[in-house]
Parts: structure tokens; C-alpha cells; sequence
């Protein structure tokens, strides 16, 4: 059997993903911001909806809650999130921005912009389009098939 990891759709994502996240913290600082391409996740998830708890932050970032607090914790440390138990569960931690991240708003989303377009260089925009709703679809196969993976596999649990 003939097999080329290097012509393979999970390992050209990968890549992909990894020289993205090295190129934007580089941009990010650069632009004299202590920012990861995870804390900018959290960031974008925030801005238009501040107050998630750290379970809607795990789950609209396909992290796990333990990494979702790890970040968590370093953004507090950057001044630029604060958490809150919730009034209606004490069991819920809410995660708010803080004035210094809302205004980070203005600054960082164009510089990510500008790094998105230098990405698409050269590719045109109908194909781009193409790339980014097969990619779509994939995820949504992906999730489809985790989902019917984990419901067979419950009476299995020890």
C-alpha cells in the first residue's frame, strides 16, 4: 500500500495551522501584543458576547475545559479577562473582558485582517470560498461522526 502523509488532508491542516499560530503571535508582537492565537479565540468569542461561562468557551472553541482555564489564567494575568461565579449557579464561572481588551477590539482585528489577506495571496477569491466551505463541511462531518461515535460507545464505558 502507497501511502504519503505529505498528500493527506489532516496533515496539510496541520501544517497550515501551525505556521498560522507561529505567524500571528509574530504579528501580535510585532504590534507589541502579548497575545496568542488561542487568547485571540477567546477574545473574538467575547467581544460580541461578553459573559460566556468557561463551558461555552470550551465548547465554541473545541478546547477542553482544563485548557480552556490554563488560558484563562494567563489572560487574567494580562489584565485582559476577569472571572465571576454566576448569580444563578455558583458551580459557573462567567469570564468578562476588560475595559483594556475591549478596547483591544480596534487594533487587533485589523492586523489579523491584513495577516488573513497576506495568507490568500494569489488565490482567488471563488476558489478561497471553495476551500473555506469544504472545510466547513468537513468540520461538520467531523462533529456528526464524534457525536455517533460517542453515543455507540456509552454501554461500553467501564
Amino acid at each position: 500500500m502507497n501511502f504519503i502523509i505529505d498528500d493527506t488532508l489532516g496533515y496539510r491542516i496541520n501544517r497550515c495551522s501551525i505556521l498560522m499560530k507561529a505567524s500571528l503571535t509574530r504579528r501580535f508582537k510585532a504590534a507589541g501584543h502579548d497575545l496568542t492565537p488561542e487568547e485571540w479565540v477567546i477574545l473574538t468569542r467575547l467581544w460580541p458576547k461578553d459573559g460566556l461561562s468557561q463551558n461555552e468557551l470550551a465548547d465554541t472553541t473545541l478546547k477542553d475545559k482544563t485548557t480552556i482555564t490554563r488560558f484563562l489564567v494567563q489572560m487574567e494575568k494580562k489584565q485582559l479577562v476577569f472571572r465571576k461565579t454566576s448569580t444563578q449557579d455558583a458551580r459557573v464561572k462567567q469570564v468578562y473582558l476588560t475595559p483594556s481588551a475591549q478596547a483591544l477590539k480596534d487594533q487587533l482585528i485589523p492586523l489579523v485582517q491584513g495577516f488573513l489577506r497576506d495568507c490568500a495571496i494569489e488565490i482567488e477569491p471563488v476558489q478561497f470560498a471553495i476551500t473555506l466551505s469544504t472545510l466547513s463541511a468537513i468540520e461538520q462531518n467531523l462533529l456528526r461522526a464524534e457525536s455517533e461515535f460517542l453515543d455507540l460507545t456509552k454501554g461500553f464505558e467501564a
